[in-house]
């Protein structure tokens, strides 16, 4: 824009944020620092104009057990994922076998595999009269759970159709009742959604057990319909008194009307670009938008192409990203340029 000599109306700011996926700390103490923007846009989702994000809310489910003192087939500890807006691609179960063969385990496992589609189990040697069950499925970002396979939920269900644990049993039977596999809330009973931003998607992103405390972190994408209250509430009721359920973090829904000037600029110069339809979106993934007035992700993905957010080797076209550049370019001169 510089090179090209556009007269501006209004200054330009490029802000470069490094706290995106882990709470947006950084846009913060920015604001506690500068004057915010009136308005913007944020290249990190797709095109032509995400102009809403849904409400997020982390909820940790958790139980005291009481050991495994006598269980058929004890569970000694449970991990998998490392960050709840992940869906996590292998989770493990450290069991005792109690004279039951690793063949045995491995054949129970089969007929698991068997009954449900998509699953992966298998149990190694680990150490003298204990395996390791490992449940391998495929990562993706949490707000489209429906694109992956989340391991810890099948783990959960094949311990729980194993009949596995002692003082943990009842709290791995409620998790794979209550989440499991589902992504879409309603078997926690916190199902919703509504026209304009779509449905509530859910992700077990974190399931841990020590042999004393068993714990599972939901990632929740919830739309403009819904409120947290109630989400806790419904939660509660579903997987009490077996779990408890507490709020680990939040934020609420983003939606700038579609016929704000921003958003109108912003579709208009992308339809002027590329000649493609330029249309609005809602979003479950959240971007630095929200930390800002009258802001909205732009770019720089285009519609049709393979999201690979998250997922191993993810990459970008370097001629989607230079047209990307242009569009960009142009947005800037639309908005901070000679029209009011």
């Amino acid at each position: 824009m510089k090179e090209a000599g556009i007269p501006l109306k209004h200054g330009v700011r490029l802000i470069l944020g490094c706290d995106e996926e882990t709470g947006m700390s950084d846009m913060r103490y920015y604001a506690s620092k500068m004057k915010m923007p009136d308005y913007g846009f944020s290249p990190d989702a797709e095109f032509p104009v995400i102009n809403v994000e849904k409400g997020g809310i982390n909820l940790r489910l958790a139980a005291v057990t009481g050991g495994e003192e006598g269980a058929e087939l004890p569970v000694y500890s449970l991990y998998a994922g490392e960050r709840p807006n992940v869906v996590p691609a292998e989770a493990t179960a450290l069991v005792g076998l109690n004279g039951m063969t690793l063949d045995a385990l491995n054949d129970k496992l089969a007929a698991i595999v068997a009954t449900h589609e998509g699953f992966r189990l298998k149990a190694v040697a680990e150490g003298e009269g204990r395996a390791r069950i490992v449940a391998t499925g495929v990562n993706g970002h949490a707000a489209m759970p429906w694109r992956a396979v989340n391991a810890a939920g099948m783990l959960l269900i094949a311990l729980s159709e194993l009949n596995a644990g002692g003082g943990s049993r009842e709290a791995i039977a409620t998790l794979a009742q209550a989440v499991g596999m589902d992504y879409t809330g309603k078997a926690l009973g916190i199902a919703c959604k509504d026209e304009l931003s779509g449905e509530l998607t859910s992700n077990l992103g974190i399931l841990r057990y020590d042999g004393n405390e068993i714990s599972a972190l939901l990632d929740i994408r919830y739309p403009l319909c819904g409120n947290e209250e109630t989400l806790l509430g419904q939660a509660a009721m579903r997987v009490s008194p077996v779990l408890s359920v507490r709020r680990m973090g939040g934020h609420t829904p983003l939606h700038v009307p579609a016929e704000s000037p921003v958003v109108q600029g912003l579709l208009k110069v992308y339809h002027e670009v590329t000649g493609l339809d330029a249309y609005t979106i809602a979003i479950g993934g959240g971007t630095y938008s929200r930390m800002m007035p009258n802001t909205v992700a732009f770019g720089v993905c285009f519609p049709g192409d393979m999201d690979v957010c998250h997922i191993a080797d993810e990459y970008i076209d370097l001629e989607k990203l230079m047209l990307g550049v242009k569009i960009f370019a142009h947005a800037i001169a639309e908005l901070a340029g000679g029209n009011e």
